[in-house]
């Protein structure tokens, strides 16, 4: 036997790199992640997360999950007509002031309340 035969080639960290790129890349629907959101959207019916994605017009999509969506209707069982969340998808309670006031609302996260007695369906909280 000869050592140099038997020795196992090791791939360098940029060949492991670029190997998890591709196999990765090779489920995606477009290169570019908002390409591939709208391509979700146009794909509603037969799309698997048609519960997470939801086209709000033009440039605007928003994601929820089944989890958030029970927080926000226990959130409506109790009377609570507006929620902010923040980036991390967690719930935001305003920051109270030195003179006792509360800051406003500046999350650029918000959920639709539904008010049945609106004709409109939903509106923003």
């Amino acid at each position: 036997m000869h050592p140099e035969k038997d020795t196992v080639k090791i791939p360098s960290l940029e060949v492991l790199r670029k190997a998890k790129h591709e196999a990765l890349s090779a489920g995606r629907l477009h290169q570019d992640p908002f390409l591939a959101v709208c391509i979700l959207c146009m794909l509603q019916d037969s799309n698997p997360l048609r519960e997470i994605i939801h086209e709000e017009g033009r440039e605007f999509v928003h994601f929820w999950s089944a989890e958030q969506i029970t927080i926000y209707n226990d959130q409506v069982r109790i009377g609570n007509k507006k929620i902010c969340i923040d980036a991390s998808g967690k719930f935001v309670h305003k920051i109270p002031r030195t003179d006792g006031t509360m800051s406003g609302h500046f999350f650029l996260y918000l959920i639709n309340i539904n008010i049945p007695e609106n004709p409109r369906g939903q509106i923003p909280a």
